[in-house]
């Protein structure tokens, strides 16, 4: 009897082996290789397993799973790029797409820096998931990030401004948008009191914010930075008015009772020493080797 259990056990552990396809011992190999930390033969499995069955159930996590190894484990942006674009492109269902359309515009900010990219991605994302203000607003500030990084101060102002605008319940992105705001004006070159009073206002609009406790730090220290410049130029003016009453090099030798003087004797030159007398026109002069100077010091 008990030959007879063990003997049923093991027919009904090869039929379950039986029924596994080879997508899915693909994919648990590829499971397996990652929890071991081969990277790349985890992402050799999964690549095979989108490649011979692009049409099955599992295909679209293998694929952003094959995206997250080259872009997290393998430091490839550009491989994961082309699998992120991928997945969105042949899987528009999958429940992976938009965050796929995320990673693309983070790749495209951090990695390649082009914004150009950037804003492309982010036109697809509002318009593909128009019905999600939270994600909109979130490829949006991307963009205005971007942008900024970029040194363009204008347009991520101008974008910035239109998030607040078109998502105003979305206060995390909001406070986010109205901190750049406020950074590209300083950055402009507007005017520092300007730039204290928008991080003011992002404290006041958004006061349980991160972007609020960074608007309140960058506002003290530009306001620090505005007040230090203001009681600096007093000093600097009185500095110039000293430096144009300074006597000159000439004029302070020979104010002295004793100064160094040159002097050309014949084809050689030599060094005096002068003492000068108050009230008087002539001087006493010696050369270096204690015999008198002839014509005197001037």
């Amino acid at each position: 009897m008990r030959w007879e259990a063990l003997l049923v056990v093991s027919v009904l552990a090869m039929t379950l082996a039986g029924c596994s396809t080879r997508s899915q011992r693909l994919y648990r190999r590829a499971e397996a290789f990652l929890a071991q930390g081969q990277v790349e033969l985890a992402a050799k499995e999964y690549e095979a397993l989108v490649k011979e069955f692009p049409r099955d159930p599992i295909a679209d996590d293998a694929l952003y799973k094959l995206a997250y190894v080259h872009a997290e484990e393998m430091d490839k942006p550009s491989l994961a790029l082309v699998d992120y674009r991928w997945l969105a492109d042949k899987y528009p269902s999958s429940p992976y797409a938009d965050d796929a359309l995320m990673h693309v515009m983070e790749i495209q900010r951090t990695a390649l820096h082009d914004p150009a990219g950037v804003k492309q991605t982010c036109d697809e994302i509002c318009s593909r998931f128009s019905g999600r203000p939270q994600l909109c607003a979130r490829a949006q500030i991307g963009l205005a990030t971007a942008q900024f990084d970029s040194e363009q101060y204008k347009p991520a102002t101008e974008t910035a401004k239109k998030l607040i605008e078109d998502y105003p319940k979305q206060k995390r992105q909001c406070a986010q948008a109205a901190l750049l705001v406020a950074r590209a004006t300083e950055r402009m070159g507007a005017g520092r009191e300007k730039a204290v009073a928008l991080y003011r206002q992002v404290v006041a609009d958004y006061p349980d914010t991160h972007s609020a406790a960074l608007a309140k730090s960058r506002g003290s220290r530009t306001s620090k930075s505005s007040k230090r410049r203001r009681s600096a130029s007093p000093a600097s003016s009185k500095a110039s008015r000293l430096t144009a009453q300074a006597p000159t090099r000439d004029s302070f030798r020979r104010s002295l009772p004793f100064a160094p003087c040159w002097r050309i004797e014949g084809k050689r030159e030599r060094s005096t020493s002068c003492w000068r007398f108050p009230g008087l026109r002539s001087s006493s002069c010696s050369t270096r080797e204690g015999r008198p100077w002839a014509g005197g010091c001037s």
